[in-house]
């Protein structure tokens, strides 16, 4: 669980950079943030988990309805911005 977590927050960021718009920049900030809800130890970080991910679905509910492509930062090459080298 807990080193999924890291990968998670940044596929979330990162899936709605593409498309956020000025409007859409607290939110971006929310989800962000939301990130402080992990805390704890056993259990209480467990169920802390849950309610980040509950907090998540909920801010990026009204962003479902739009279509996400995978960001590639490196059009001309094909690679990833995580790609493992520098070009």
């Amino acid at each position: 669980m807990e080193r999924a977590l890291p990968g998670e927050f940044s596929d979330m960021i990162f899936r709605h950079l593409d498309t956020a718009k000025p409007q859409d920049w607290p939110r971006l900030v929310a989800l962000a943030k939301s990130a402080d809800l992990v805390r704890g130890y056993g259990h209480i970080k467990e169920a802390n988990v849950a309610r980040y991910r509950q907090e998540c679905a909920r801010l990026e509910g009204p962003w479902d309805n739009r279509s996400h492509r995978p960001r590639n930062r490196f059009p001309a090459t094909g690679r990833g911005f995580f790609c493992g080298r520098r070009s």
